[in-house]
């Protein structure tokens, strides 16, 4: 298993352990997308678990990966694959080394080379896999290949492979529609998948059934269209076929336009998967074409029988529509280094829901990382779009200029920002602009978090912070312009890194005078802040008496009865959520996060987090999902 797979597998299965069966479901599923025969073993202790709905799913996708990957023997022994990937990764991953083995003219020292540097994002390594695989011969190394790009190549690479969607072998082409699948093909290879879903190898038909499954509604409503409205009888035939894996009411209209065009043979097909449906739309389909009678018992309805591609729809059918489930899948290959593969996943959210500005926001972030300048801006400005009041997508716009080249761009957006940063007046924004109480509280906030997690928390954690504020001030001229960003880090409010000292010297004799007024202001402003930041502290060690206990006991009190479902932390979430909890009743539906300060919580709300409309009280946010909305907001505001 390589690195990066197994990285994602160790995430997901966090989710497995928890008590929570919507988790767990969410892991599973979250695992179904993952085309590897290592899924098997981990889903293998969920056929017992307690949740009925859990066990049938995790049958189901055990069912296909064990008939895809039932191969009688491996290629290449595993101790062979794992001393040469050991080898490997103990020299730094040297492309020499990859040479070394892909020259030696052994079949299964290539294979084993090759799958070691899967998922290795390197121009250099790609390049080597493109340039040999056009010279190789050998069926199982060229198959090799093909997932070897796929697993650590781009988008740029679609193109390149849909060709060996067409090989001869059906190793190669099982590995081409895989590889294609992970750069995230969309509609652009359809009508070179279709063909496919009839052939006769297992791994090969399983593989394209898993593509097509993949791919959303609207795409398959409009190619469908498009094939039908075409000459080649071949196709239709197909993509009829591939219409019965879904409700009859997506294509009925389809069905509608094209019916009178085709031939008695495709007429009959559908008018025999039609009578099967009790949908209304259906039935009043039937009874209206099917008038003369059709025959269908000379039909050869196999296909629709295929219990594995039924499977396959039908797990993909439980996340088409889920925006969030993407967005989750998403940020886990994100943290681990995936950019292009959490930039498909992104992707797949922002066509379910494209108003979701977390996934616009991160999609940015992740091209960003890949130096993608221009992709990384068309997505803030969707932000910006969508939400023209959103000041991080400001501030992480200026970034991704300046990152970009572009200083004075930057500094317009910098000048355009209402984020607060320490300067020699302690709170100003750029362009000296006085800051309103929101935005010094905000600063304040961000201070106190620095002292909470510096080294030595518990006494100097304060001091650090502090000192970092003097350290600006006593440099005499306050920050002008936002701190340069790291190398490829977008989403930030702030640098991490503190701010070197200077180095100081003796002031001459005419300065003494000033530097005393200098040195009484800056007492004062430190002694201000430190003030303020006692207040604070105070203030967050009462807050955290009031937990999401507290507000559901007061909406019980209320007459808003339901159970409490405490929902687990991922990766992705802000650090500020302290607790994150579904309050539901039989007519209602609300989500309670409790955020560190007020402060942070405005900003939870105003960034719409989760795609949600949140209501605050304190550090308090809920959003309610169904049920009667001013009686449950009337509570809401009347906790203390």
């Amino acid at each position: 298993m390589n690195k990066n797979l197994k990285s994602v597998i160790t995430e997901i299965q966090k989710g497995l352990s928890s008590h929570d069966a919507e988790i767990r479901k969410k892991s599973i599923l979250m695992l179904s997308r993952i085309d590897a025969p290592e899924v098997i073993e981990v889903l293998l202790p969920l056929k017992d678990d307690s949740s009925e709905e859990i066990r049938r799913i995790s049958s189901k996708i055990i069912g296909i990966l064990t008939q895809k990957y039932n191969q009688k023997a491996p290629l290449v022994s595993l101790r062979q694959k794992e001393e040469i990937k050991a080898e490997i990764e103990s020299s730094g991953f040297d492309i020499k080394k990859l040479v070394h083995y892909l020259s030696s003219g052994s079949r299964e020292n290539k294979i084993a080379a090759i799958t070691a540097f899967y998922g290795v994002k390197d121009l250099s390594v790609l390049k080597i896999f493109k340039d040999r695989l056009g010279s190789e011969k050998d069926a199982a190394v060229i198959a090799t290949y093909v997932k070897a790009i796929g697993a650590s190549g781009g988008a740029d690479e679609i193109n390149f492979l849909i060709n060996y969607a067409g090989h001869d072998d059906n190793r190669v082409k099982s590995n081409a529609i895989e590889a294609l699948c992970m750069l995230g093909a969309n509609y652009e290879v359809f009508e070179e998948m279709l063909p496919l879903i009839a052939n006769s190898d297992e791994r090969v038909k399983i593989s394209a059934f898993q593509y097509f499954a993949g791919i959303g509604k609207d795409v398959m409503v409009s190619k469908v269209d498009s094939i039908l409205s075409g000459n080649d009888d071949d196709l239709k035939i197909l993509a009829i076929k591939l219409t019965f894996f879904y409700e009859p009411s997506i294509f009925i209209n389809l069905y509608r336009k094209h019916f009178e065009g085709l031939n008695n043979a495709f007429k009959s097909l559908i008018i025999k998967k039609l009578k099967e449906s009790t949908e209304p739309a259906a039935c009043q389909f039937v009874d209206k074409y099917d008038a003369v009678g059709f025959d269908g018992d000379f039909i050869d309805s196999s296909f629709l029988d295929d219990k594995t591609g039924r499977d396959i729809f039908d797990i993909a059918n439980g996340i088409k529509n889920d925006e969030e489930f993407f967005f989750d899948e998403g940020m886990i290959l994100f943290d681990i280094g995936n950019f292009e593969r959490a930039i498909v996943e992104f992707n797949r959210s922002t066509r379910i829901n494209p108003s979701y500005l977390r996934a616009w926001k991160q999609k940015a972030s992740a091209y960003t990382q890949l130096e993608n300048f221009k992709k990384a801006l068309e997505c803030i400005e969707k932000v910006l779009e969508l939400n023209p009041g959103d000041d991080d997508a400001i501030y992480n716009k200026a970034l991704i200029l300046q990152q970009s080249g572009d200083d004075i761009g930057a500094a317009k957006c910098f000048e355009a920002t209402n984020k607060v940063k320490f300067s020699s007046s302690v709170f100003t924004r750029p362009g000296n602009k006085k800051s309103g109480n929101r935005g010094i509280e905000d600063a304040i906030d961000r201070l106190i978090d620095e002292s909470a997690s510096a080294p030595g928390a518990a006494g100097g954690g304060a001091n650090v912070a502090i000192d970092r504020l003097i350290d600006e001030i006593s440099d005499g001229i306050g920050v002008q312009s936002a701190p340069a960003a790291a190398s490829g880090v977008v989403f930030q409010a702030a640098s991490d890194k503190p701010p070197a000292r200077r180095k100081k010297t003796k002031a001459p004799p005419s300065a003494s005078v000033d530097n005393t007024l200098r040195n009484s202001i800056i007492g004062l402003i430190v002694f201000a802040v430190m003030v303020f930041a006692l207040i604070g502290l105070y203030y967050r060690a009462s807050n955290d008496e009031l937990n999401t206990v507290s507000l559901i006991r007061h909406f019980q009190k209320n007459g808003i009865n339901g159970e409490q479902v405490y929902l687990e932390r991922f990766t992705y979430m802000d650090e500020a959520i302290v607790e994150r909890v579904d309050y539901k009743g039989v007519a209602f539906s609300i989500r309670i996060l409790k955020v560190k300060t007020p402060a942070k919580a405005e900003s939870i709300r105003n960034s719409r987090d989760e795609g949600r409309h949140w209501h605050l009280n304190k550090n308090f946010l809920i959003a309610i999902d169904r049920g009667e909305a001013e009686k449950i907001l009337s509570a809401f505001k009347s906790f203390r």
